[in-house]
C-alpha cells in the first residue's frame, strides 16, 4: 500500500476545510493549531476517506450497512447541475438510499448545491454560506438500475428535506449531524469508534 501524505496547504483552496485527493490528506495550516484530541479525530475521520478510496468493496459493504445502494452516478438535472457543489471526499453521486414519502417508499440521492444560486458579492463568505443539503427523488426502477431524477408536474426536480420522509435516520444511525453523504456519516462514525470514549449510541 502507498503511504498516506500530509500536506500543509493555506486552506484558502477549500474554505480552510480539510479533504482528501488520493492517498493525500490536505491539512490547513490553521487546523494544525488545533488541541491534539480534536487534531486526531479530524485525521481519523481524514484517513478513513482514503481508506474508502483504496477500498471500494469494503466501502461498498460499509454503505450497505447503513442502507445506501448503487444508483449509478445520477445526472444532475440542468436547474441544478449548475449549482451543484461537489464534495471532494465523494465526488460521485452514485448511492441512493430508500426512504417512506407520502405512504409509500421511494429512492432519494443526498446531495449538495449553491442556495441562493449565483455568489452574492454584498454577503461575502466561501462556498460553505451557500451550502444547501437536500435530497433528489429519483427513480430506480429501471433494468439497469440506475437512477433517473423524478421531476415534478411544473417539470422541476423533486427535493424533499431529511424531515419530511421516514427511515432516513432508522437506517444511517443517530451517532452524528454529518449526514449529507454515506461517506461522511461513515467517516463520522469511525471518528467515534476510535475515540478513547468509544460513545457510539446507535449500533
Amino acid at each position: 500500500a502507498e503511504p498516506v501524505q500530509l500536506i500543509k496547504t493555506t486552506g484558502q483552496e477549500e474554505a480552510e476545510a480539510a479533504y482528501t485527493r488520493g492517498n493525500a490528506i490536505m491539512l490547513p495550516a490553521n487546523l494544525l493549531a488545533l488541541p491534539q484530541v480534536k487534531l486526531s479525530r479530524l485525521l481519523a475521520h481524514e484517513f478513513f476517506h482514503v481508506f474508502s478510496r483504496g477500498h471500494p468493496a469494503v466501502r461498498g459493504k460499509l454503505y450497505a450497512a447503513i442502507g445506501f445502494q448503487p444508483c449509478g452516478e445520477v445526472e444532475m438535472p440542468a436547474v441544478l447541475r449548475a449549482r451543484a457543489i461537489t464534495n471532494p471526499d465523494a465526488p460521485k453521486n452514485e448511492h441512493c438510499i430508500q426512504v417512506g414519502l407520502a405512504g409509500e417508499q421511494v429512492w432519494v440521492l443526498p446531495i449538495l448545491f449553491a442556495n441562493p444560486p449565483r455568489y452574492d458579492t454584498a454577503r461575502g463568505g466561501t462556498f460553505l454560506n451557500y451550502l444547501a443539503f437536500s435530497l433528489l427523488v429519483v427513480d430506480k426502477t429501471g433494468a439497469s438500475g440506475a437512477g433517473r431524477p423524478v421531476m415534478d408536474a411544473g417539470g422541476a426536480p423533486k427535493l424533499v428535506d431529511v424531515r419530511q420522509v421516514g427511515g432516513y435516520f432508522e437506517q444511517i444511525g443517530r451517532n452524528t449531524d454529518y449526514i449529507i453523504h454515506p461517506e461522511e456519516i461513515l467517516a463520522e462514525n469511525v471518528v467515534q469508534l476510535v475515540a478513547p470514549e468509544g460513545n457510539v449510541p446507535s449500533p
